[in-house]
């Protein structure tokens, strides 16, 4: 992964505004139907597994994986823990950039 530098150093967010992939290894992760699916909806705005899941229609188990490997390549990270109203811990996790750029060239 390759961090853009007009935006290194400017802001303190976790959330940066463009993240280009150039590493095969993670652009196929990204490619792949279901963490594509996951990682457009984390683009803009932090949401729980309840939420991917109404948002998809994906089992919560076939979520979390995602989520892991997501999470696992620096794409995705939690960015709030709250409890809900029931007193459970929720885990909300957001795109680690705003834009998602791939950059792959044949050599």
């Amino acid at each position: 992964m390759e961090e853009d530098p007009s935006q290194v150093g400017q802001n303190n967010s976790l959330v940066r505004e463009k993240l280009v992939l150039t590493d095969p290894k993670i652009i196929r992760v990204v490619l792949h139907e279901q963490k594509l699916q996951i990682l457009n909806i984390l683009l803009h705005d932090m949401k729980n597994i309840q939420e991917i899941r109404e948002a998809t229609g994906l089992n919560p188990g076939t979520i979390k994986r995602n989520l892991d490997e997501l999470m696992e390549y620096d794409l995705i990270f939690i960015a709030a823990i709250r409890k809900s109203d029931y007193n459970i811990t929720m885990k909300y996790y957001r795109a680690a950039a705003n834009r998602i750029e791939i950059s792959y060239h044949l050599v």
